[in-house]
């Protein structure tokens, strides 16, 4: 006996289910929105294809309470300094989102930055960064010339100890490249969580960068932050 035809009728861009009643074809329709890699640009995938999320810091010290009763001093710098919002809006960080807002990260001459994520265009500075955060507008000379001429001595001493000799110099230029993890105090440790977790999302910190070190050296230090500049120099950085 001769199989049973498949039943076309309802025209092209239709289908029939098996109750027998008829609904549009999905070609028809608005697009589904892409996530994940699918929402990263062609340029990126690489890199994001490499970013885990075992990778990141844990922020068990951003949490307010437990923060102010260990460590009061870090506490008061906190909120001096008005980075108050660190400890608001607790909870999941939606990582893969983070990635793909990182990874699409688009520089531009000036301070104009254009963000392609999930098929909007978003477009930020270091002021509206600051405005969003609710964090002080302040002048980023302290942060941009401490990046270009860092206290060496002072930054090992002030986050691993003055009887620390941890140092690592980049063979081309003798320049101090990274500091270890591992060496860090206890105080600048809890600091880099916090930088990592909330400030600038960051990967694993078995190597401490100078983009990494300046901000912690300089909330140690209690000196103003510009927080959106740090942001959007830090994405330059890999742009």
């Amino acid at each position: 006996m001769a199989p049973k035809g498949k039943n076309v009728d309802g025209g092209a861009g239709s289908k029939r289910s098996r109750k027998g009643d008829v609904f549009s074809s999905s070609s028809s329709q608005t697009p589904s929105q892409k996530f994940g890699k699918q929402a990263v640009e062609q340029y990126s995938k690489e890199w994001f294809e490499c970013q885990k999320e075992a990778k990141y810091l844990g922020d068990e010290y951003v949490n307010e309470v437990r923060l102010q009763v260990e460590f009061p001093i870090i506490h008061e710098i906190v909120c001096n300094l008005g980075l108050h919002y660190v400890f608001e809006n607790e909870g999941d960080c939606n990582l893969t989102l983070v990635r793909e807002f990182y990874e699409n990260w688009i520089t531009e001459t000036g301070y104009n930055k254009s963000v392609p994520i999930r098929s909007n265009t978003i477009h930020f500075t270091s002021k509206v960064l600051n405005v969003f955060l609710g964090t002080p507008q302040c002048d980023a000379y302290d942060y941009n010339r401490l990046k270009e001429t860092p206290p060496y001595r002072d930054i090992r001493h002030t986050l691993c100890g003055i009887d620390s000799t941890a140092r690592d110099r980049n063979k081309d230029t003798s320049r101090h490249a990274t500091l270890h993890y591992t060496n860090l105090n206890q105080v600048a440790s809890i600091w880099l969580k916090i930088v990592c977790s909330v400030l600038l999302s960051g990967m694993h910190t078995s190597d401490v960068t100078r983009e990494w070190v300046v901000p912690v050296y300089m909330l140690m230090k209690g000196i103003p932050i510009n927080v959106g500049g740090c942001v959007v120099a830090e994405y330059d950085e890999v742009s």
